[in-house]
């Protein structure tokens, strides 16, 4: 029974206390993950028509929730009601068979609905050893009543492997994926010398041969714990691709929608955290966008990797308003905390233990994809720029978030609408800030000019790779020179990150120092249209995933806590002095 209600600030901080204290397992299920269940049914069924997997007990996984949700079709006002579009008999006899062929038994499982295309997660493929393990234990507990519990007795490996990895091949089919996202380092997981795993692009008999498989090899748990001991650092953090288990090279197959002119992929080993991240996230989108199949993505156990990408995916598609379109802010953090991570198996007592905050990376990484190469629209969008210098940035991004200082500096110079985008030191001013100068009547103007004449240009996720060189802008006379008519507030001067003015030609920003253009900042609405078209105002996306990781840092500061190491530095203290205004803040927008 689907709860009632609405969601508040204290039942997220009561989810993220929960889960910090113990992993979700259905066969222990507790009294308050049946409310948290049925708090993301709720949820779903605002948006969505659903069906119902049932998991009591574990009997398909125990790492999945009790109630797996099966979307079926997005509600909207004028559609009339019809019962459920799927046979639910016959389709949990196809999940019960299709398990065997998953580690873990983490079989694909469809999460988000968009556009017709199911977006499904799972664990890789198993090896032998499991597979052979798992179905002897079915064989011996079944009674004979199993849906996996057919003989072996008289098969060869080969018939066997055909036949589980057949009913895997006939879900993903069912489900409309055609394409696979493989997020393993490895091409097989090895421990002490067995293969424990294997994954569907070294398939010796090419069963998988009919999907587009991805391999898009993304650092482990394990290398949250160095980005932690950086001090929180994306820039700095870059994986060690020389050792010796790390046999899966990148590779992306050669398909139209696919292509993204400003991603140098053949770099990729060169990319920071940040960036190989936003990398692999903008294909991801991309194909959402322009793909006509479904995508499954998975990782090696798909508890970690997994639901970072799913996550993300989630609220970067909600953000747009294209899913879970009745979900505030709030409501969507509760919703992908608890289904992508918690139900779906997280273990965050032994990540925290350990120090990897890889859940606490996802929200942290927010910040970085709030520009526009990351929306998703199924109308034609403009074309991107292949290069963007901190110019640009000022241009495109608002003021008000380039000097935000609400939240603790770790950033990247990657960044885009996030805090002190210029540099990710705890110790880094901020790269424009206000000074007061005379002006020729006598009042005072405030002006922005840089805090370090030698700044470089910033790049975004708009030009990969690095920093971009600085590129002209189109000219518009009509729109330079406007004045505002009140001068009490002040006025205003855009500096270059530079320290020079931007062209005169620029619509935007002016090259002569004495030639203004005053925008007193009651006025700044008003101007907007006119001369500063699309800046005054960060977009419904920034906003959105901006409160999203707003609420989400205050409820993780009141109930975990951030960590610091010895690299860190004044990082912890910091937060901690921000997590008080975090969790106000964070009360208010619920």
């Amino acid at each position: 029974m689907a709860g009632s209600g609405k969601i508040k600030s204290a039942d997220l901080h009561q989810l993220v206390h929960h889960m910090s204290k113990r992993a979700f397992r259905a066969k222990e299920s507790h009294r308050l993950d049946e409310q948290i269940t049925s708090h993301c049914l709720t949820l779903c069924g605002k948006d969505y028509k659903y069906s119902v997997l049932d998991n009591r007990k574990g009997e398909l996984c125990n790492h999945y929730p009790t109630k797996l949700i099966l979307l079926e079709y997005e509600c909207r006002d004028n559609l009339a009601r019809h019962e459920s579009i799927y046979n639910m008999q016959s389709m949990t006899e196809t999940f019960a068979k299709a398990r065997l062929a998953r580690c873990r038994t983490r079989f694909v499982m469809p999460v988000m609905l968009i556009e017709g295309k199911h977006i499904c997660r799972s664990a890789t493929i198993s090896s032998g050893g499991e597979m052979y393990g798992r179905l002897g234990l079915d064989l011996m507990f079944s009674n004979g009543d199993s849906a996996t519990n057919t003989s072996t007795a008289d098969d060869g490996d080969s018939q066997v492997f055909d036949r589980v990895r057949g009913h895997d091949i006939r879900l993903l089919k069912e489900l409309g994926v055609n394409h696979i996202c493989d997020l393993m380092l490895e091409n097989k997981k090895v421990k002490y010398f067995v293969n424990v795993t294997s994954s569907e692009k070294i398939d010796k008999r090419n069963r998988y041969s009919e999907f587009s498989v991805w391999s898009l090899p993304y650092p482990g748990c394990e290398f949250f714990k160095k980005w932690r001991d950086k001090g929180y650092d994306g820039d700095k953090s870059r994986f060690d691709w020389n050792q010796d288990f790390v046999d899966a090279r990148l590779e992306l197959p050669n398909e139209k929608h696919l292509r993204i002119p400003t991603v140098q992929w053949h770099e990729y080993k060169s990319w920071n955290l940040i960036q190989i991240t936003q990398n692999y996230l903008h294909v991801i989108l991309q194909h959402i966008q322009s793909g006509d199949s479904g995508l499954l993505i998975h990782c090696i156990s798909g508890w970690d990797r997994t639901p970072l990408f799913i996550s993300l995916t989630r609220l970067s598609l909600w953000a747009d308003g294209l899913i879970h379109k009745s979900l505030s802010p709030l409501e969507i953090l509760y919703f992908t905390v608890a289904y992508d991570w918690y139900l779906f198996g997280h273990n965050l007592p032994d990540r925290l233990e350990k120090g990897e905050e890889v859940l606490f990376f996802c929200f942290y990484f927010l910040k970085f994809i709030q520009h526009e190469d990351f929306v998703v629209s199924f109308r034609q969008r403009p074309a991107r720029a292949r290069n963007m210098s901190s110019t640009d940035l000022e241009m495109q991004c608002p003021l008000g978030v380039l000097l935000d200082s609400d939240f603790p500096p770790f950033g990247s110079s990657t960044s885009l609408c996030s805090e002190n985008s210029a540099a990710s030191r705890t110790d880094a001013a901020p790269l424009l800030f206000m000074v007061d100068s005379p002006d020729k009547d006598g009042s005072q103007t405030s002006s922005y000019v840089p805090t370090d004449p030698k700044t470089t240009p910033v790049s975004v996720p708009g030009a990969r790779g690095k920093p971009a060189t600085p590129t002209s802008v189109s000219s518009d006379k009509n729109s330079s020179g406007t004045k505002s008519d009140g001068s009490e507030a002040g006025s205003w001067q855009v500096v270059t990150g530079t320290g020079s003015f931007a062209d005169s030609t620029s619509p935007y920003l002016l090259s002569d120092p004495n030639h203004k253009s005053s925008f007193a900042s009651n006025d700044l609405a008003r101007h907007s249209a006119s001369s500063l078209p699309d800046l005054c105002e960060p977009s419904q996306r920034c906003r959105r995933l901006e409160e999203v990781r707003t609420l989400f840092y205050g409820a993780y500061a009141h109930t975990v806590g951030f960590k610091h190491s010895p690299e860190s530095g004044g990082l912890s203290s910091l937060l901690d002095m921000v997590a008080d205004k975090m969790v106000a803040l964070g009360s208010k927008l619920a």
